[in-house]
């Protein structure tokens, strides 16, 4: 998948942008304060909202390896690409649920919100890791 992502140059080499990861990241927390802020009972915004940190964060990611991803499924594909097969797995199902609110409507309960949430949170505290 990540040698099909850079020959349909969904993926670009480029060298790394400090000042862009340190801007990705302080945006990835503002965005998790608003999430924290924000009421159980708007389920669907809080998952969204998780979600884009998540990206934010790999986002930073990829451009510290010296890479630009066009493509949310080629962040999963860079993960396994760098060895977190599992990290990747989790990360795109995140990415599909947040789709089927984004795309499709899909309403969830605050107990599905906060299974997701939580699922979320673990992809969350890794990424903090790389």
């Amino acid at each position: 998948m990540w040698n099909s992502c850079l020959e349909r140059r969904i993926v670009k080499r480029e060298q790394p942008d400090i000042a862009l990861v340190k801007s990705l990241r302080e945006l990835a927390i503002r965005r998790e304060t608003a999430y924290n802020i924000l009421p159980m009972e708007h389920t669907e915004t809080r998952v969204t909202l998780l979600y884009d940190v998540l990206r934010l964060l790999l986002e930073a990611v990829t451009i510290e390896h010296g890479f630009r991803i066009y493509n949310h499924e080629c962040y999963a594909a860079f993960l396994q690409h760098i060895g977190l097969a599992q990290l990747a797995l989790a990360f795109d199902r995140a990415r599909i649920i947040r789709n089927d609110i984004n795309y499709y409507g899909m309403s969830l309960s605050i107990a599905e919100a906060a299974k997701h949430c939580a699922h979320m949170h673990t992809i969350h505290d890794e990424l903090l890791k790389l």
